[in-house]
């Protein structure tokens, strides 16, 4: 027995109930400066995006001053068909998250769900 289109489109709508939360999506600066480096401001691709947010294990482990951090990783719920993509960036609750990874596979998707970890300046 196949899911057809008309429910896969009522499970994407009756998963909006269960995205209480608010996020700004933020894309990645497309400036270059002169010395290759990123340079620019986000580009605001949707500031008041329906989204799902919940820490989730431990992200990849990063050297700083000498010593191995494991960052503690967030998983960020949104409707399948929002632009997201790995180092968009996120504002939810006052604090920048930046995506790490989206979830791929499976033979439908009722939603997307990105990876995140928060961006300590």
């Amino acid at each position: 027995m196949t899911i057809t289109n008309a429910e896969i489109s009522r499970i994407r709508t009756d998963l909006a109930v269960y995205m209480p939360d608010i996020c700004a999506v933020l894309s990645p600066p497309t400036g270059v400066d002169s010395t290759g480096y990123s340079s620019g401001t986000w580009g605001t691709v949707s500031a008041s995006v329906a989204c799902l947010f919940y820490p989730q294990g431990m992200g990849k482990d990063k050297l700083t001053a000498e010593q191995i951090n494991a960052p503690q990783a967030y998983i960020l719920v949104v409707a399948y068909d929002q632009d997201l993509e790995a180092k968009y960036r996120v504002v939810y609750g006052g604090s920048t998250y930046e995506v790490e990874s989206i979830e791929s596979g499976g033979s439908w998707t009722p939603a997307k769900r990105a990876v995140c970890v928060k961006v300590v300046s």
